[in-house]
């Protein structure tokens, strides 16, 4: 089972068939209107990060989203928001679109998949846009864990040193972490697995080629107010599918783009 709020349509929790918590959902996260909550998946748009003129991560995060479904695909484990954005909200930068959200939920699966649409040639200002499910995913210990999929020769940007890049020759095997690590990875073409004590979880994108691998440590835990001091950052690690390098281009009016982890 899944829930889902409403702000943001962020996903604090899902729960497979063996009753554990598949999702890290921090303690000390605040729950109050305007503000991002620590852990789930919440939902960046229309910009990662600084990489962008508007709002850090994106304001889609902080906003209230419409349920469109009222409820009525719940036992068929659906759900469905959508928000609307206006050229004037000045912290989506002239994004006017429409962002929905479907959930589907099994014993087994979670699916997100977004939809961008409801784009005018007059409102949309701006000409493209990033997108990622900023995915906490709970680990019985950081320590514990093995990662699959993030092979050599996989290129990736390294946010810990100004986006540097780091070319597919010299991008080394990451199977455990131990130390802060914050990376862009892009064009992912292999499936991505957290191999934990009692399960193995696989992480899979649709047309969503980027993927970020971000677990803060502790000197940036320490900064972090809303995770448990001194040690939050051993509870998860978060693969984010996302579409960031390149941004995608608005779809014209009449079309949509999608994208689904």
């Amino acid at each position: 089972k899944a829930t889902i709020h409403s702000q943001g349509a962020h996903v604090p929790s899902w729960v497979g068939k063996d009753g554990d918590e598949r999702l890290y959902m921090s303690p000390d996260a605040v729950y109050q209107a305007g503000k991002a909550l620590r852990g789930g998946i919440p939902v960046i748009y229309p910009q990662f990060s600084d990489m962008g003129t508007g709002a850090v991560h994106g304001a889609a995060r902080n906003r209230q989203w419409t349920r469109l479904d009222n409820g009525a695909h719940t036992h068929d484990g659906q759900a469905v928001f959508e928000i609307l954005i206006h050229k004037e909200d000045t912290a989506f930068a002239g994004c006017e679109s429409r962002l929905t959200l479907t959930v589907t939920v099994s014993d087994s699966e979670l699916k997100l998949t977004a939809k961008v649409d409801k784009t005018t040639e007059e409102g949309t200002t701006a000409k493209d846009f990033g997108f990622a499910f900023h995915s906490y995913f709970a680990v019985s210990d950081i320590s514990n864990i093995k990662l699959q999929g993030f092979d050599k020769g996989m290129g990736y940007a390294d946010n810990l040193k100004n986006r540097e890049v780091v070319s597919a020759s010299e991008a080394e095997l990451v199977t455990v972490i131990d130390q802060e690590v914050d990376r862009i990875y892009t064009d992912v073409q292999t499936p991505l697995v957290i191999v934990d004590q009692k399960y193995q979880l696989h992480v899979f994108g649709e047309n969503l080629p980027d993927v970020v691998l971000w677990n803060p440590w502790a000197e940036k835990n320490a900064r972090l107010s809303d995770l448990p001091q001194p040690d939050g950052y051993r509870s998860f690690v978060c693969i984010e599918h996302g579409a960031l390098l390149p941004r995608v281009a608005f779809p014209k009016p009449g079309q949509s783009w999608e994208g689904s982890q």
